[in-house]
């Protein structure tokens, strides 16, 4: 079957020191802790679910809060729409970019 993957990707040069990796069984989401210079910091990376699960939602929601007041970077596909309406129309030139 498919399986979802997930990296997180740091540019050569950049002074990124890992200090801890959280990742997920799934290969859901990635998260490296560690330090950017001076400053310690969270990277990280998700992809979700197609179907939304409150208990999927709980458990990353718990592991960011973990970081407590660190800065956390996050790029990804959460796979969530703002307005269903909107965001799953069709083609009828709602989306973005429509003229």
């Amino acid at each position: 079957g498919r399986k979802a993957g997930v990296a997180v990707l740091v540019k050569k040069g950049i002074q990124f020191q890992v200090t801890r990796q959280y990742q997920d069984p799934e290969g859901r989401y990635m998260f490296l802790r560690g330090k950017l210079e001076d400053t310690e910091l969270v990277l990280g990376t998700y992809y979700g679910p197609n179907v939304c699960s409150g208990s999927w939602n709980r458990a990353l929601r718990k592991l960011l809060l973990s970081f407590g007041e660190l800065p956390i970077v996050l790029g990804g596909d959460f796979n969530v729409v703002a307005d269903p309406d909107w965001d799953r129309s069709g083609s009828q030139g709602r989306g973005w970019g429509a003229g």
